[in-house]
């Protein structure tokens, strides 16, 4: 599995590196296109069956279509889980014309995520507050790409579909407080379809479902996110 890795990375890599065409919207990565705008920010409420609407995601990038660096951030509270995990990490994609008249586009990307949280928390019989019994880490890295073209285009606004595939590896380290600490990797994939809806070529919507596939543990996630370009050329 690990050469897997290597030659998806080596794959969006060289898609890296390819021409690339300025467009108004980057549809397959469901955000306005960095040829209008210096900027973007997003906000996003992400659920699942165990975080529901316990959780938000946010980011702020710069760049070009050629390529773009985008900052993530993400807070979530798990149903259950008694602490909140939070996420710090860096996606760094592009986007390519693969198809002028047709206007499909897709958008290699790498992501880099780590993770502190949620941590496995008891509640002390003697002051009755929770204590952390084993403290939780994870760091993840991803790679894969979009794929989106223009259903609908008129003045001020465009729309159009995304999918995508991304393989991911996770390795979770758990430290108990008292005792040897435990790493866990896992290799798995996450198939992405979503819907883009870019206003005035500066403002993007979109509703985006991941279904994770070869996991025993990583749930269907729903995601609605709202992107807001700014800082224009």
């Amino acid at each position: 599995m690990g050469l897997s890795i290597r030659r998806v990375f080596s794959f969006v890599i060289l898609f890296l590196t390819t021409g690339v065409t300025p467009a108004f919207a980057q549809l397959c990565a469901g955000q306005p296109a960095f040829s209008r705008y210096d900027w973007q920010a997003s906000l996003g409420i992400p659920i699942t069956k165990d975080i529901v609407v316990n959780g938000l995601t946010t980011s702020l990038g710069t760049g070009r279509d050629s390529i773009f660096a985008i900052g993530l951030a993400r807070f979530i509270y798990p149903r259950g889980a008694g602490s909140a995990a939070v996420s710090l990490g860096l996606n760094v994609g592009s986007d390519v014309t693969l198809s002028r008249t047709l206007r499909v586009h897709v958008c290699p990307m790498v992501t880099g995520i780590q993770t502190w949280g949620p941590d496995q928390k008891r509640i002390n019989i003697q002051n009755g507050l929770r204590e952390t019994v084993v403290d939780v880490s994870t760091a993840s890295w991803a790679a894969g790409a979009r794929v989106g073209w223009i259903l609908s285009d008129t003045p001020g606004r465009q729309i159009g579909p995304t999918v995508g595939v991304r393989v991911l590896r996770e390795r979770t380290s758990r430290k108990p407080v008292a005792g040897a600490g435990l790493n866990s990797t896992d290799t798995y994939g996450i198939a992405e379809a979503g819907l883009t809806f870019i206003l005035n070529e500066q403002a993007a919507l979109t509703p985006t479902v991941s279904i994770p596939f070869k996991s025993d543990t990583a749930q269907v996630e729903f995601l609605v996110l709202m992107t807001f370009g700014f800082g224009m050329k």
